[in-house]
């Protein structure tokens, strides 16, 4: 009588065994999330680094009531997704986490009341500027674009 119960406590065990993994196995196959694949824009856009010493003078810092605006509206769109999630930039994409990141230190930036001057030192200081540049022909803009700054940047 022991040894019966024994035996089918054992194979009880096994049982749950086997099926745990049968779970584990579904799960990975079915349910488990597939990292993001970076969507092709449909124009071809080459987004390039300008050097520090090309870098145009910003005209636009001027307003910093409204630039805080934009970066706390585009900041509010991208807590809402995950900081891996993966973001056209260019012909390559951009993580979100970075994108908040360094909306975050626009702001800080934008808080210290800085001349124009002090702002664009600090820019030139903390950031990496970037610029559309057109097609890989290099014939000016690929089609028409629009660059948007309150949500997610839309290039069209």
């Amino acid at each position: 009588m022991v040894i019966n119960r024994t035996i089918a406590l054992w194979i009880l065990l096994i049982g749950l065994i086997g099926a745990f993994g049968a779970m584990v196995v579904l799960y990975r196959l079915f349910w488990l999330p597939t990292p993001p694949v970076p969507v092709p824009l449909p124009v071809p856009l080459l987004i390039e680094q300008v050097p520090i010493e090309q870098l145009p003078a910003f005209e636009d810092l001027k307003d910093k009531k409204s630039l805080q605006k934009a970066v706390s509206a585009s900041l509010e769109y991208l807590e809402k997704h995950k900081d891996e999630e993966q973001t056209p930039w260019g012909n390559e994409s951009i993580t979100v986490g970075t994108l908040k990141k360094t909306l975050k230190a626009f702001s800080r930036l934008l808080d210290q009341n800085l001349n124009q001057e002090g702002l664009h030192r600090e820019i030139r200081r903390l950031f990496m500027v970037y610029r559309i540049t057109g097609d890989k022909k290099g014939k000016g803009p690929a089609g028409p674009f629009l660059v948007t700054g309150y949500f997610q940047p839309e290039l069209a």
